[in-house]
């Protein structure tokens, strides 16, 4: 049985929630999963294989993921390695939500060069206001934001089997 890190930031729960979902598809692929929160995800070298996940903001993950990323580059180069993300882009911007979503998704790889994901994904996520600072909330606003889920779990568990497959070989 392979273990699993999945590793993730959160702000407002919603990455949490994902990489909770991702880890309980995982298990019934007969893997087992351990879901930390970065600063609680000491040096991953232990694990067979690494799911790195951010929640982003302004099209930026956050910095723990970076952070985190920077500091392991010699374990992740040599680990299979996958990779997800969660925001509001899609939900926000129907016309090219996904393909930002992917640019997002390509530009974490240039900066960390180490971090090589076989599969990688963007969900949507959660608003939540009052979670956000009166800016962000504006801002999301002007963009459309409705408050609301927008975690497809079907979506994350779809993912999450494609991960367990390649992982189960």
């Amino acid at each position: 049985m392979k273990d699993v890190l999945i590793a993730y930031a959160t702000r407002t729960g919603a990455t949490r929630e994902v990489a909770e979902t991702i880890a309980d598809e995982l298990r019934r692929h007969g893997l087992t999963a351990d879901v930390r929160e970065y600063a609680d995800a000491s040096d991953p070298e232990g694990y067979e294989a690494i799911i790195l996940g951010s929640g982003v903001r302004m099209r930026r993950i956050y910095k723990e993921a970076d952070r985190y990323m920077a500091e392991n580059a010699s374990t992740l180069i040599d680990s299979p390695t996958a990779l997800f993300t969660v925001s509001l882009t899609p939900v926000v911007d129907s016309r090219h939500g996904e393909e930002r979503s992917k640019a997002l998704l390509e530009r974490i790889e240039e900066c960390h060069p180490a971090v090589t994901p076989f599969s990688a994904a963007a969900f949507p996520g959660v608003f939540r206001p009052e979670l956000l600072s009166a800016g962000e909330r504006e801002i999301l606003r002007i963009m459309g934001a409705k408050e609301g889920d927008y975690i497809d779990e079907a979506q994350v568990r779809e993912w999450a089997a494609s991960v367990a497959a390649v992982l189960v070989r």
